[in-house]
């Protein structure tokens, strides 16, 4: 989304969705449309419809959010996510279609996560650069100590 969004050009005013009003992003490489994004001007610009073309302007695949729900985390954090997402397109020849549907009951917003998910152990003799501090070290191995 993000490099759509780097290389995309917002129409002028609104489109609808679904009744919803949306922002239309086109997106373009050497002045070719190669993607298309409907982001959701009211719920937190969620991307309700999205497709790729190919050279020739042609769909070669496609997304529909069709429902979307506000969730909140045990922070009061709220978000917008979808719930029920449907997938076309065309791989080697074949018509792919997707559905996938989210469970509302089972969805956890910001779970918590134990700060060991964030640490990483080093193997003995590795070279780590840290860009924040700009510094390279080596960490010890077993002949160094």
């Amino acid at each position: 989304m993000v490099s759509l969004l780097e290389h995309g050009r917002l129409r002028d005013g609104f489109a609808r969705v679904d009744g919803h009003d949306v922002y239309v992003v086109d997106a373009y490489f050497d002045g070719v449309r190669y993607a298309t994004v409907w982001l959701d001007a009211n719920r937190g610009v969620i991307p309700l419809r999205a497709v790729t073309y190919d050279a020739d302007d042609e769909i070669t695949w496609e997304q529909h959010i069709s429902d979307v729900r506000q969730f909140s985390d045990d922070y009061g954090n709220r978000v917008w996510l979808p719930i029920s997402i449907q997938s076309n397109g065309v791989l080697r020849g074949f018509e792919i279609v997707t559905i996938t549907e989210v469970d509302p009951e089972r969805t956890i917003l910001n779970p918590p996560v134990p700060p060991e998910r964030f640490r990483i152990e080093f193997p003995p003799g590795s070279t780590v650069y840290d860009a924040g501090l700009e510094i390279t070290f080596k960490i010890p191995g077993a002949t160094d100590r």
